[in-house]
């Protein structure tokens, strides 16, 4: 019996103190966590929805959205960090870091433009295409090379503040 009791004080002292870390502010969240916490809080306004009680759904989105705020400006920070240096061709792991990053954010374009024009994912990669040669071009007509341009178009429809 008092094995049990044991164990349930264990796990009561581990939730409490799991509650006072969530209710840290985000910003001083490890990536971990954040990753993490996002489908939680997520899952949470999702089933409290379902329940009924929206209060509680509300401040669980707010918190997931905080949440997904926060791991952007990190995700801004690095490319702007690993952008200004000069890569060392034996160093992969930022070049990998820096590219998974890059990955990401392509693939949430194609998902959000597939949604907004209801399309496979090839019309929306020709979609995604067309934007950046417009942009390219526009960039061109501003004076800049055509490597820049569409390195620059790229960079804007990706997101991505360097």
């Amino acid at each position: 019996m008092e094995i049990i009791i044991g164990i349930v004080v264990v796990v009561v002292i581990i939730m409490f103190f799991g509650g006072i870390d969530n209710n840290r502010p985000v910003t001083s969240w490890s990536n971990d966590k954040l990753e993490r916490m996002h489908g939680k809080l997520l899952y949470a306004a999702s089933a409290q929805a379902k329940a009924g009680n929206f209060q509680k759904s509300e401040e669980h989105s707010s918190k997931a959205q905080e949440v997904e705020q926060e791991i952007e400006r990190r995700k801004q920070a690095k490319i702007k960090e690993l952008g200004e240096k000069t890569f060392d061709p034996n160093n992969t792991n930022e070049f990998a870091e820096l590219t998974k990053i890059m990955a990401e954010k392509s693939l949430q374009l194609l998902n959000k433009t597939m949604s907004e024009n209801s399309c496979t994912e090839d019309e929306a990669k020709e979609i995604v295409s067309q934007r950046i040669e417009t942009l390219a071009s526009e960039y061109v007509m501003e004076g800049m090379d055509d490597e820049d341009a569409k390195q620059k178009a790229i960079s804007k429809i990706l997101g991505i503040n360097s």
